[in-house]
């Protein structure tokens, strides 16, 4: 069997697609399968599997700087060893591509629900920002490469969005849904759930936690929540999350709800975080999955998400949640009501795992092997 070249920036557990590459090679290495894993930079001291890290630099200091040329690195490094590339990365020659977004398409409906003069400000931002004209040329370099064999997108939603783009890559796209490692996230038991509300609320004098957790609070709308209060009386509001408060905390002001809102701000221990709340609501107006849908539904707390999340996909309506289509204060503060109503036990079974997410990405491998 050939090894597979798991190619990604940075040897980092703790962040986003670096995160599931580091575990997909921790999947390989105990499954006895032949890999390496070939970075820009090992971010931590030491791991694993260090004897499979192929470290190859990159130039700084610009992001632009630092990407191109890892990618152009990369690109000459499976030129020249024998493997099947397995990339979390746009390197061109790559046989899969395990792709979250297309670029463009990104930029425009991240900026979705912004007001006017906020979205012109980032698209002039964005626009003057070379990185942003570097990567769709370079996306297309990748995808149009004969080498291309399969991409993995982790959601039926940005799969539509790469085929929008790239109409004849239709058939070459395996839809595999992002998973949670069961260790971490699990249903409390009641003395966990008391603990870790002890640990979060100043009082526990309500009937309902909500739990919010998104690091953009306008496009994954924050104020929908916190508008919810106004209904949901008896309801507390927990916000994880690193961006700016101000605009939402003289919102809740307005509202008379800032005693039941909560900014905790970045949380490292999501788990407590999850194991706090009775219902998770994020109705972001675009994210191509959203990995806190399955940690929250892990954890057997009933999920709001809408209709412009990948990850709604593994919600089932009147069982482990609500999806909500048009996203407005009523809709939302109506599907938290409704999942607050629902017991919860035992959803934590519909969520996929990430030895599922893995053993479904290895089955792709093995499809295109030789």
């Amino acid at each position: 069997m050939l090894p597979i070249q798991v190619i990604v920036k940075y040897c980092d557990p703790s962040s986003g697609g670096e995160g599931v590459a580091f575990r997909f090679c921790e999947y390989l290495q105990r499954n006895d399968i032949p890999f390496s894993m070939v970075c820009g930079r090992k971010k931590i001291a030491s791991t694993p599997f260090d004897e499979h890290i192929v470290s190859l630099g990159m130039l700084r200091p610009t992001r632009l700087i630092k990407y191109s040329s890892f990618f152009n690195r990369a690109a000459n490094y499976i030129r020249s060893h024998e493997g099947l590339s397995f990339s979390f990365e746009y390197v061109v020659g790559t046989q899969i591509l395990r792709m979250t977004s297309v670029h463009e398409l990104f930029l425009q409906k991240s900026l979705e629900g912004m007001p006017e003069a906020a979205r012109r400000k980032k698209q002039a931002q964005r626009k003057r920002n070379p990185y942003n004209h570097y990567l769709p040329w370079q996306e297309k370099r990748v995808i149009t490469h004969p080498n291309l064999q399969q991409i993995i997108t982790p959601s039926h939603m940005t799969k539509a969005e790469v085929v929008e783009t790239y109409p004849f890559l239709q058939n070459n796209i395996s839809v595999i849904h992002n998973g949670i490692n069961p260790s971490r996230f699990t249903p409390p038991t009641p003395e966990e759930k008391n603990a870790a509300r002890q640990s979060l609320l100043t009082s526990q004098k309500c009937k309902t936690v909500i739990g919010y957790a998104g690091n953009n609070f306008e496009r994954k709308g924050l104020s929908h929540c916190i508008a919810s209060l106004r209904t949901l009386t008896d309801a507390i509001l927990l916000i994880a999350g690193s961006d700016t408060p101000d605009k939402y905390q003289q919102q809740a002001r307005q509202l008379g709800v800032e005693d039941r809102t909560i900014f905790l701000g970045h949380q490292k221990d999501m788990r407590t975080f999850f194991h706090a709340i009775d219902v998770f609501c994020l109705p972001t107006r675009y994210d191509p999955f959203g990995l806190v849908f399955s940690e929250a539904i892990a954890c057997d707390v009933p999920t709001v998400a809408t209709t412009h999340a990948g990850g709604a996909e593994i919600i089932q309506e009147g069982i482990s949640g609500y999806i909500v289509d048009s996203i407005s204060d009523a809709t939302v503060t109506e599907a938290i009501h409704k999942a607050s109503l629902l017991s919860g036990e035992n959803i934590s079974s519909t969520v996929p795992t990430e030895e599922d997410m893995f053993a479904s990405y290895l089955a792709v491998a093995q499809s295109i092997m030789p």
